[in-house]
């Protein structure tokens, strides 16, 4: 039992951990523009609510079912309550999504192992790259993590319960979490799940007439959106459109996404070995320690408890299922990370450290203050590279990266001082506390100091506002992009009809000769065409996306505005 002092330092080092967690997951979450899938994400639900059509997601005017609906719904949600559509709305739910997976984390490590090791597995998770970089992301990624932690933290916490209500709020959790990414969240708990039911024959408990009732439910959860979109399209639909793999049909593409993308995938078709060289980049800068836990559970597999055991296989499992899928993306084995986070925390929780830990800790250690010491250089040069290459580097770019990096620095330089007293306000061992604070103040500092700032180099937001500004005046579907509209252009533009894509020079024609309008294109988007058109791609264009010195130059793009036929 713990004494009144250990309990107060327990709650003032949560206390701590959770304004931490708050400040990295929220701190500027919306400043940088959208990138990559964002803008999709974004987009379906900004005309969810501009058609008031929550069933039928679109993306730019045409049927998008490749992802359940509960991640457009959650920033629609939020975009109700911050009351507007922007990038804060879009990330809001996976930054939330990151709090639940730590609580979850924490919740798992304290109850199977003990409060120092959840607390130790909650730090590591919030100083890990990859659950930093998703988390401030708009995507369906995070909130799946989530759901699969908190499904595997209620199961194992809540066990010995085994009630009516504890099997309906496990299948609820899953269906919840299958309605973000897909099947993943009812899958992946059950396989994480599997060894421990096996030892000692722990499966017989749990084969009981109360859990058919919570499969049930579970699966109406599941399947009722579904359903409900299929009775309500404008077409039909029904069982024949799902029947003959219709992608407007919400049934078919559950099938699609989730069971035929395993065995027979359409796209995403990575090597066997992606995630061998994924995981280690997901899990920065934790990767050595966690390959030195994988290490010592092998050797002393024979003596390890228990739970270690649990926990090796259930990481073991989640790869190869993973691996096993036909369709491989970086990001598909995220939700590994908090069971890798817990199995760093047993690491560095050891007390004391044995040889080989105290190795790959002290070299985690050095290679964060190595980092550190790289960023310094770099702000040193940053003056001289925006000389060179004619970018304005403001004052503020170079003090974001030097004063965190300096920081790092004097914490590690003082760890044999500072590694007592951390460790009191982490709540961690000594051995952590030191590497802990050094990944949350350097991954930190990126996120929400140097990422922000350099967003600002960035020139497709601000082209596609000033492509908004410009098409003020025009009527609905007089702005035309060549061959592709990127999705973060309907986003950042609002517009109240779907943007037309041209994708030949008989359509361009057409679009010119209807009036008043915007023709927008790239070189490579003109390239596609059989040949560019004489007017209006022969002058230069009236509006011109910005060009930094590192942007390729035929993915700038261009506007010409068609004042007369």
């Amino acid at each position: 039992m713990l004494d009144g002092g250990s309990e107060r330092r327990g709650t003032l080092s949560t206390g701590g951990f959770w304004l931490a967690a708050g400040g990295l997951l929220l701190a500027a979450l919306g400043a940088p523009g959208l990138r990559g899938s964002e803008d999709r994400f974004a987009e379906i639900a900004r005309e969810m609510v501009l058609y008031a059509d929550y069933l039928h997601p679109t993306l730019n005017g045409e049927s998008h079912f490749h992802k359940p609906l509960l991640s457009y719904w959650a920033i629609v949600v939020a975009g109700r309550v911050l009351g507007t559509m922007n990038e804060w709305a879009a990330r809001l739910p996976s930054a939330l999504a990151g709090l639940v997976a730590l609580a979850a984390t924490l919740r798992l490590g304290r109850e199977v192992w003990n409060p120092v090791v959840g607390r130790t597995a909650g730090w590591v998770l919030l100083g890990m790259y990859g659950f930093l970089f998703w988390a401030r992301t708009a995507a369906a990624d995070m909130e799946n993590l989530a759901a699969i932690v908190l499904a595997v933290a209620w199961f194992r916490c809540r066990e010995a319960e085994a009630t009516a209500f504890f099997y309906l709020v496990f299948a609820l959790i899953c269906a919840l979490g299958a309605h973000a990414k897909g099947l993943a969240a009812i899958v992946v708990p059950l396989l994480v799940l599997a060894p421990h039911l096996a030892s000692a024959g722990r499966w017989r408990r749990h084969l009981r007439v109360r859990v058919v009732p919570a499969i049930v439910v579970g699966l109406v959860v599941y399947l009722l959106p579904f359903v409900w979109a299929e009775m309500t399209r404008a077409d039909g639909g029904g069982v024949s459109a799902t029947l003959a793999g219709d992608p407007q049909s919400g049934l078919y593409m559950v099938f699609q996404e989730n069971v035929r993308r395993f065995y027979a995938p359409h796209d995403h078709r990575e090597p066997a070995y992606t995630y061998v060289f994924a995981l280690p980049l997901l899990l920065l800068p934790w990767s050595l320690v966690f390959l030195g836990g994988l290490a010592t559970w092998i050797r002393e597999r024979r003596h390890a408890p228990p739970e270690d055991t649990w926990l090796v296989s259930a990481i073991v499992l989640i790869f190869v299922f993973f691996t096993a899928a036909g369709s491989r993306r970086s990001y598909y084995i995220l939700p590994i990370l908090p069971f890798c986070a817990l199995l760093v925390a047993r690491v560095l929780c050891e007390v004391p450290l044995p040889s080989g830990a105290r190795h790959v800790v002290s070299w985690t250690r050095t290679a964060l203050a190595m980092s550190a010491a790289l960023l310094l250089l770099g702000a040193a040069g940053m003056p001289l590279l925006g000389w060179w290459s004619g970018v304005d580097v403001p004052f503020a770019a170079v003090l974001a990266v030097a004063a965190p990096a300096l920081l790092a620095l004097g914490v590690w330089r003082g760890r044999g001082v500072l590694a007592k007293p951390c460790a009191a306000a982490l709540g961690v061992t000594e051995s952590a506390a030191v590497p802990v604070l050094l990944s949350v103040l350097l991954l930190g500092a990126y996120f929400t100091l140097q990422y922000p700032i350099a967003d600002r180099f960035r020139t497709e937001k601000p082209f596609a506002l000033a492509l908004r500004d410009a098409a003020a005046g025009l009527p609905p579907g007089r702005v035309a992009f060549v061959w592709h509209v990127p999705s973060l252009f309907p986003f950042y533009m609002e517009q109240a009809e779907p943007i037309v894509v041209l994708r030949d020079e008989a359509s361009v024609r057409a679009f010119r000769s209807e009036g008043p309008g915007i023709l927008v294109a790239s070189p490579r988007t003109l390239a596609r065409l059989d040949r560019e058109s004489s007017e209006p791609f022969a002058r230069p264009p009236d509006l011109r996306e910005a060009h930094n010195p590192w942007d390729p130059p035929d993915e700038r793009y261009g506007a010409w505005v068609l004042s007369t036929p």
